[in-house]
């Protein structure tokens, strides 16, 4: 798995590639340390992420509730192919902030 992040005015984007698996804790220290002194928005990008495992779900989860708990704003978007087809069985859809795209969050997000 990557992980980059870049900034988009006050929203924090964390793009992942390849599998998003056991090194999904990454991420979510990734996340814990851009929101540490700031209260930007965050959105995990999963566009050209290739795979996912209970370990990621239970990261992003993790990282929802976290992030909730401190009112800061959060989706996930864009899974694609495998991806997609375990958040359609598991309907994460439900239960995270979800977006098709990055487009559509930061235009929520920014207004």
């Amino acid at each position: 798995m990557k992980v980059t992040t870049r900034q988009e005015n006050h929203v924090s984007i964390v793009d992942i590639s390849g599998e998003m698996d056991s090194s999904a804790l990454e991420a979510l220290m990734i996340v814990n340390k851009l929101t540490t002194n700031s209260n930007s928005c965050i959105i995990i990008n999963l566009e050209k992420a290739t795979f996912i495992d209970s370990t990621g779900l239970g990261s992003l989860l993790q990282i929802y509730k976290q992030l909730r708990h401190r009112k800061i704003p959060f989706y996930v978007v864009s899974a694609q192919g495998a991806v997609k087809k375990v958040f359609d069985v598991t309907k994460m859809e439900k239960m995270l902030p979800y977006s098709s795209s990055l487009d559509e969050a930061l235009l929520y997000l920014n207004n």
